[in-house]
This record gives C-alpha cells, structure tokens and sequence, in this order.
C-alpha cells in the first residue's frame, strides 16, 4: 500500500475520532432541553392534535380528603404510547434521556421528592422543568387496543390551611418527527421535527382539620404512618451518671412539622439534655437521661401520639420497645463510705500547697548542709598541708 495513502487514511481515522470524542463532550454539556426552545422549536400543525394524543398525563393524590398539616404525596404519571415513543418521539437533549419529554410543574419542582435507591436503580432519566430527575417506571398498561409506557413522579406537597389544595395544572412538552434519514454520526437524524404541549387538568382536593374526638393530649402534630425505637449508648444504668438514650421515628409523614415527645415526666431518670434532628423521612432524638432510682431496670418508654389520615383517620401511638438495663451503685458508694466517707477522702484546700512548701525547705536545708560539709573537708585538708 501506498504510505502516502496510509497516512491520509490514518489521520483521516484520527479526525474522526477527534470529532467523535469532542460531540460527546459537548453532548454532556449541552443544554437540557435545546429542541423545545428559541429557533429549535417549530410551531405545531392541526396534525399535532393527533400526535398529542399518544402522550397522556394525570395527577393523583392520596386521598379524596385532606386534613391540614399533613405533607400530601401526590403523583403526577405520564403516559406515553409505547409505538410512538419507538417510531416518532425523539430526544429533547444532547443529553439522552429514557423518557424524552419535559414536565412542567411548578408545585412538583418545589416538592420533588426522589425515589428511593432501590427505586432509581430501576428508574428512568426525565426532565422536570430544566434539570434531569429520575421517574419510577409503571407497569405497562393497555387503552383502547394501544400499550402506554408509564413514568411517575411524586412530590410531598404541605396541606396547610383548612379549604381547598388545588394544584396548577401540568404540562408536558416533547418533540417528534415522521422522517428520519442516516448519517455519519446518528443513524436515525429527524428531517421534520414539531414541538408539541399537552396540558394537564387542574387538580383540587377538600382539605379539612384535624377531628377533636380522640386527641391525646401529649398530641405534638405528627400525622402519618410511624414506627419508633429506641436505642442506648450502654446496657448498664450507673447510679449519678447519664445514661444516652436515642429514639428512631421512621416512616411516612411532616417530619420536622411537629414536636419530639417529652421525657420529663418520667419519675426514674431526670433529663439533663435532649436534641432533635429532623430529617426528610425520619425523626431522630437525642436524651441524656440521669437515674433516680435504684429501682431502674430498663430505659424509659417512649411513645408518638399521631393522627393516620388513611381511612377512617384516626389517633394512634408508635411505642419504642424500652432497652433492659443492668444497675450499678456508684463507685464511690459501693465502696462503704458513702458519699461523705467520699468527701472526706478528698484533700482539703490548700494541703497541696503546704506539701509542696514543705518539700522545697527541706531541699533548701539540705543542699546547705552538704555544702557546709564540703567546704569543712577542704579547709581541713588544706590546713594539714
């Protein structure tokens, strides 16, 4: 072969993927939805009527009624004509995503909630607003002869006055083509694309208070679905020494929206000191707790008054098991002397300093001494010289 031949082609090869590696590069930096914005957007025909029929979206809450103070999960699910999105639908980005479409909520921005990590794992890539989050894939479903692929979003929406929570409508935007052709870089570059906007319908649900039948009153405005548990940092209860004892609320509810439960009523343990760290999905409490018996054989019992708004709504209580604890007498009664006998042991003030006097005047008078000493020894070897 020709080396002249051979190094075109090798720097052709090179260009390439020079080229390649710089439209990659660009690709994760470019803007989220390039395709719905500025001169990329062409306007919709009457035809895009028909197309917007292929993508579906709707809003669920969890329940026909709310009460105020609860942090509502409401849902908000599109769904996407499983044909279309394999023969039309196009990406909106550079930035590939698994469902190639833009939601448009303020209320499910604000509130966004991301799945869990075992959700994500299973989840797919969609744009909410400008960012990229990820949706829970749903089942597949059929209407009327056509299969839907299904993405849901959730958002944990604060219901906080008595009324009416009504939610703006969503919208969903995506861009299509019918005519795709081949080329160097994307075997499958859209030749007519559209932009197209489906809207949503407003959604609004009664929002009523608290009932008063059956509040307890240690009621701090917890409302959900709790569990609580307890933990300490020790076994062993000593007598006059804290003992830390944490709770763990976890579950489903307006964390951070009411207060921790209170120990100070119990009549075994004195509480020297507590902090709350509220968290997204859990609520954890720090007591440092003293013992004032000798009775004590397990931490104290520790329970959430909160309100369950599932049907029929009702006051229930999240008990934390209570830790066994060993006792043990303080170190200086176990002794025998007790706590004077303890006292008494204690050096009174001043002691150290006289010990400390009386060691430096006896180094002083013995230092004299010696030289005392040496100073006799050389005048008498001197004077029998």
């Amino acid at each position: 072969m020709n080396p002249k031949v051979h190094a075109t082609r090798l720097l052709l090869a090179l260009a390439w993927v020079t080229a390649a590696g710089g439209m990659a590069s660009a690709r994760a930096q470019a803007p989220l939805v390039d395709l719905l914005r500025g001169e990329n957007a062409v306007s919709a025909t009457a035809a895009d009527a028909q197309v917007a029929e292929r993508v579906r979206v709707e809003v669920l809450g969890p329940r026909d009624t709310l009460f105020v103070g609860e942090v509502a999960d409401v849902a908000l699910r599109v769904w996407v004509d499983a044909q279309f999105a394999q023969d039309s639908l196009q990406q909106i980005s550079a930035r590939r995503l698994d469902a190639p479409v833009q939601v448009l909520a303020t209320w499910m921005e604000t509130h966004f909630r991301a799945p869990s990590a075992s959700e994500a794992a299973e989840g797919a890539s969609i744009a909410l607003g400008d960012r990229i989050v990820t949706a829970r894939r749903l089942a597949e479903r059929e209407h009327a002869g056509v299969r839907y692929l299904g993405f849901e979003l959730n958002a944990n929406v604060p219901v906080e006055r008595v009324g009416e929570l009504r939610l703006a409508a969503p919208r969903v935007r995506f861009a299509y083509a019918t005519s795709f052709r081949a080329t160097l870089i994307d075997d499958r570059e859209p030749q007519d694309s559209r932009v197209v906007a489906v809207d949503g319908t407003l959604a609004a649900w009664p929002v009523v208070a608290l009932p008063e039948v059956g509040r307890p009153l240690d009621f701090g405005g917890a409302i959900g679905q709790f569990v609580a548990s307890v933990h300490t940092d020790r076994d062993m209860a000593v007598e006059g020494e804290p003992l830390r004892l944490t709770l763990e609320v976890r579950g489903a509810g307006n964390f951070g929206a009411f207060a921790a439960p209170r120990l100070d009523r119990e009549a075994e343990f004195r509480v020297v000191g507590s902090l709350a760290q509220p968290g997204p999905d859990h609520l954890r409490v720090t007591y440092d707790l003293v013992p004032t018996s000798k009775r004590v054989v397990q931490t104290p019992r520790v329970e959430l008054a909160y309100f369950d708004p599932t049907p029929p709504g009702e006051y229930r209580r999240a008990v934390a098991a209570p830790v066994p604890l060993r006792w043990r007498a303080a170190a200086s009664a176990a002794v025998g002397g007790g706590p004077a006998a303890a006292a008494g042991d204690e050096p009174r003030p001043g002691m150290a300093a006289a010990g400390s006097l009386f060691v430096l005047a006896f180094v002083f008078v013995a230092a004299a001494v010696l030289l005392g000493s040496l100073l006799w020894f050389w005048w008498r070897s001197r004077k029998s010289n």
